[in-house]
């Protein structure tokens, strides 16, 4: 019996027996959200679209790399929704989108942020694709050029073995067959 076979028996075994299991689910409905999947906490009203901004430009810090909006409700872990309450309580207390920024970084690092700031070795990620695309692009023209510039010369020409009669014959064959309609 493999192990995946085993786990299954094992859990089916445990659910048959009426053991009371543990909720796998630490999300929403886990961590305050009364009703977690008709609810979901509302982005309506006065605040509705600086929270859902504000939530994109945060990364969870459960591992998932998602920002807390997406991991919510893929990943459902229990620290973004107290990320969400903790946004929510900002803009309700009169706070700007920079200041609770600012505060994710002063608690978290710039890690935090989604896309990292323009600054320092950051520039790096910014401008480096678009260094890459131009630099790969002069190669290619060079590479190109190149390769047409040796494609348009001509072959040698070499003496031939051919008399003049039979080059005449030739011709006279070649515009017969210019002639036909095929």
């Amino acid at each position: 019996m493999n192990v995946a076979a085993a786990i299954l028996l094992a859990t089916s075994a445990l659910h048959a027996s009426g053991a009371t299991q543990e909720p796998m689910s630490t999300g929403p409905s886990h961590a305050g959200y009364s009703d977690a999947v008709t609810m979901r906490h509302s982005h309506d009203g006065p605040h509705g679209e600086d929270l859902l901004r504000i939530e994109q430009m945060i990364r969870c810090t459960c591992g998932c790399n998602l920002d807390t909006h997406i991991c919510q409700y893929q990943m459902q872990c229990s620290e973004s929704p107290v990320f969400t309450q903790r946004i929510l309580a900002a803009l309700e207390a009169g706070e700007t989108e920079e200041v609770i920024l600012a505060g994710f970084v002063a608690d978290f690092g710039t890690d935090i942020i989604s896309s990292p700031p323009v600054e320092g070795f950051n520039r790096v990620g910014y401008f480096m694709p678009a260094v890459a695309i131009v630099f790969s692009g002069v190669l290619i023209g060079l590479f190109v050029r190149r390769n047409v510039a040796r494609g348009r010369r001509r072959a040698p020409v070499v003496a031939s073995d051919i008399s003049d009669k039979d080059w005449e014959q030739l011709r006279k064959e070649m515009k017969a067959l210019e002639k036909e309609d095929w």
